[in-house]
């Protein structure tokens, strides 16, 4: 099947800044501090410009976490130039450049690049998601009590206060919980089953829009709590196998974390 050429634009625009960034690991400075659990270095503004020079050539607008401007009709592209900064700085491998495509308010293309591990994934609408050009399937498990849950947390005191408290609810009812400091890898591994599910609350468009394709197109369920599908204004997030994601989504609903 023929790909899109908009994709093949998000695949080869999400490795050149993937290399670029994979060069300069490990030599970087820190431009400001956006609070106390997030930074901001040089590569992420020098692969933001990239990217944006890039995808220029769509002639489609962008949102990145950088400008975080919104778009909300017709289509555009949806950017993390570098999902994972606090790994990267503290020189772990565990980063990301993360590539969404939207048009009419779907998620058309998504693309997540893994330099260090030189794991390139993608996803079309409908067609199925890859890794390195093989095709990816969620985990299959079925008892929650033999699931790795995924958490990212938040560099936001408020939402990092409801994620531990989910944690502290849930972690007894899980073979273990994972947090490795990148939405965009979590969803990868979630995407080729490595992890079986995931939770959060309050996600940023640009941390998950490439991720959640990937996760559909491998078969998995990508909703908010109450099982509304995942999209810009979701204010929370659940993740898994249909059997997983229900059980998921029966534990969380005497939680008040909100």
């Amino acid at each position: 099947m023929q790909m899109r050429k908009e994709t093949k634009l998000a695949i080869s625009t999400a490795k050149k800044a993937g290399l670029m960034l994979k060069k300069h690991f490990g030599r970087y400075y820190v431009v400001k501090h956006k609070n106390k659990h997030d930074i901001l270095l040089d590569v992420d503004v020098q692969a933001d410009r990239l990217i944006r020079k890039e995808l220029s050539k769509s002639g489609l607008p962008m949102i990145t976490e950088e400008s975080q401007h919104k778009s909300k009709a017709g289509s555009f592209w949806v950017v993390d130039p570098l999902d994972g900064s606090i790994n990267f700085g503290n020189r772990i491998k565990d980063f990301a450049v993360s590539i969404a495509l939207v048009e009419e308010g779907l998620i058309t293309t998504g693309v997540i690049f893994i330099p260090e591990a030189d794991e390139l994934y993608h996803a079309e609408q409908e067609r199925g998601a890859f890794m390195n050009n093989l095709k990816m399937h969620v985990s299959k498990k079925t008892r929650l009590s033999e699931a790795i849950l995924s958490m990212t947390l938040s560099s936001v005191k408020h939402r990092r206060e409801k994620e531990l408290e989910i944690m502290r609810c849930i972690g007894e009812r899980v073979i273990n919980i994972r947090s490795n400091g990148s939405s965009a890898v979590s969803c990868s591994m979630l995407a080729r089953g490595a992890f079986d599910c995931y939770l959060t609350v309050e996600p940023h468009f640009w941390d998950y829009a490439a991720g959640s394709l990937l996760i559909r197109e491998a078969g998995g369920l990508v909703t908010d709590f109450e099982g509304r599908e995942y999209c810009e204004d979701s204010r929370s997030l659940v993740i898994g196998n249909s059997s997983l994601h229900k059980q998921l989504r029966g534990m969380i609903k005497g939680l008040q974390v909100f």
